[in-house]
């Protein structure tokens, strides 16, 4: 029996900072002082944060001319917060980039600030495939879209000797219901026979290991 567990998830930030902290001070004015913007979730901040000023300060402790500072904002608020915040660190920070740890739907508005005032973002959370259809040249995204996850799935069943049950768990946060119903679509497109189960709503309390 397969069982796919769909819910969200944190990414750490640390490898991926580090490997952009080079690109961004390429998009950054004459000055030495680079700011990075960085967008977070409240249940997001502890790993987040903590990730993002490791990387920060390992690059300043490089000494190579340059001094990164992170401006932090968190999203959390009525519906809209997310695009206000970004604002926020484009016109009130400075920012010459943006970093975002949030589901989808707080990353949907943060991308459309991105899209007008051509500040590059990079997301490294949300698996939702709607993020980069909207080719927004400067938006990147370093999680894998739960599209892709359902296809390497599939692939992974195929691979088998035999058919086997396949059972989607979820739980109700935004990222879970998008990967739930990209990949329950995928595999029913498919020909596969699937149970699906959401937890929460049957009180089943499940470790959160992320497949």
């Amino acid at each position: 029996m397969h069982i796919f567990k769909v819910s969200g998830y944190s990414r750490f930030f640390l490898p991926v900072i580090l490997s952009l902290l080079p690109i961004i001070s390429g998009f950054s004015s004459a000055s030495d002082t680079i700011r990075i913007g960085l967008l977070v979730t409240e249940s997001k901040l502890g790993a987040a944060e903590k990730a993002a000023s490791m990387a920060v300060n390992k690059a300043n402790r490089e000494k190579n001319g340059l001094f990164f500072i992170l401006e932090k904002k968190v999203m959390e608020g009525p519906w809209g917060t997310g695009s206000v915040k970004a604002v926020d660190l484009v016109f009130n920070d400075n920012v010459c980039a943006i970093l975002v740890s949030a589901d989808g739907r707080n990353t949907h508005l943060a991308e459309m600030v991105s899209a007008k005032t051509r500040v590059p973002m990079v997301s490294a959370l949300s698996g939702d495939p709607a993020l980069t259809g909207a080719f927004v040249p400067w938006f990147f995204n370093c999680a894998f879209s739960s599209s892709a996850q359902s296809e390497a799935a599939l692939k992974l069943i195929a691979a088998q000797p035999y058919e086997k049950k396949i059972i989607i768990l979820s739980d109700d946060g935004y990222e879970s219901r998008t990967a739930s119903k990209n990949m329950s679509s995928r595999f029913r497109l498919a020909g596969k026979d699937i149970t699906e189960i959401n937890y929460d709503n049957i009180g089943i309390k499940i470790g959160r290991a992320h497949v």
